[in-house]
């Protein structure tokens, strides 16, 4: 698409409908399979788009060579969260929807009132977008249709009983996994 030189409206609105594809997607593997309601997707986000402005903004690191170092932290953060979450008995519906919500909050409050990365903070301006098509807006599109590919993959896989989906639904390992929201 980038490479038809279509106005850049085009490559923008395809860029929001593939980042919602991976957005629906998460929630369905995360509602969809396990019935819990999170609110948190924006700490995860968040996270990574911090991640990827630091290394990129101040440390000079190439911006696709940030991207496993923005997923990295983005699962540790969930990962962390989870052990904490998924280990209380009684956080279920509607305390796991605030919690998430609340994770989302203080993460931010955590990066806006801290100099966690040594100053006042970083912005996303100073990461220099790659040159993957011939403007910043097509670049943004073919990154945005690999995550969508990626998305739908990893999708098409957890049909089947991937790791993540037969832990999610607490099914057995060896059965097929059904969505409980549907």
């Amino acid at each position: 698409m980038p490479f038809l030189h279509l106005p850049a409206f085009y490559e923008s609105f395809l860029y929001i409908v593939f980042h919602w594809i991976v957005l629906a997607t998460s929630w369905n593997i995360l509602s969809g399979y396990s019935g819990y309601f999170s609110f948190g997707h924006g700490a995860f986000f968040g996270a990574g788009v911090y991640t990827t402005a630091v290394l990129a903004g101040k440390y000079d690191v190439p911006f696709l060579w940030t991207l496993p170092a923005a997923a990295l932290v983005a699962a540790l953060l969930g990962l962390g969260l989870g052990a904490v979450v998924f280990r209380v008995r009684h956080v279920r519906g509607e305390l796991f929807a605030l919690l998430t919500l609340a994770a989302t909050f203080v993460l931010a409050t955590i990066v806006l009132n801290t100099p966690i990365d040594g100053g006042p903070g970083v912005y996303l301006s100073a990461v220099p977008v790659p040159k993957l098509a011939p403007t910043p807006s097509g670049a943004f599109y073919m990154m945005a249709l690999a995550l969508a590919i990626g998305t739908i993959a990893v999708g098409t896989e957890s049909r089947g009983c991937s790791v993540a989906a037969a832990t999610l639904s607490r099914s057995s390992p060896g059965c097929r996994a059904r969505p409980r929201n549907r």
